[in-house]
C-alpha cells in the first residue's frame, strides 16, 4: 500500500472535514471524522457522488467511480486520499 507523503492524516481529514462544511445538506453538529454520509448524515447515493468528484477536484485528483462507490463515511475518504501519492 502506497501511503501519501506529502500529507499527513490529520491535513487531509481538516480538509476534507472544511469541505463538508460548505455542502449545505449536511448538519454541521453531525459532522465528524467518523460520519457515514448516508447513515449519519443523511446523503444519498448522487450525493456521496457529488462530495467524492468535489474532494477529488479539491485534491487535484479524479477519483474512478467504482471506487468513489465504495466510500462511504469521512473516514474511508481520508483513507483512500492517504494512499493517493498524487493528491495536491
Amino acid at each position: 500500500m502506497n501511503t501519501n507523503a506529502k500529507f499527513s492524516r490529520s491535513e487531509i481529514e481538516s480538509r476534507v472535514i472544511k469541505l463538508l462544511k460548505f455542502y449545505a445538506k449536511i448538519d454541521q453538529k453531525k459532522l465528524s471524522p467518523f460520519a457515514r454520509f448516508q447513515d449519519d448524515l443523511g446523503l444519498d447515493s448522487l450525493d456521496n457522488l457529488e462530495i467524492i468528484m468535489a474532494v477529488g477536484e479539491d485534491f487535484s485528483i479524479e477519483v474512478p467511480d467504482n471506487d468513489a462507490e465504495k466510500l462511504r463515511s469521512v473516514n474511508q475518504l481520508v483513507d483512500y486520499l492517504l494512499t493517493t501519492t498524487d493528491i495536491h
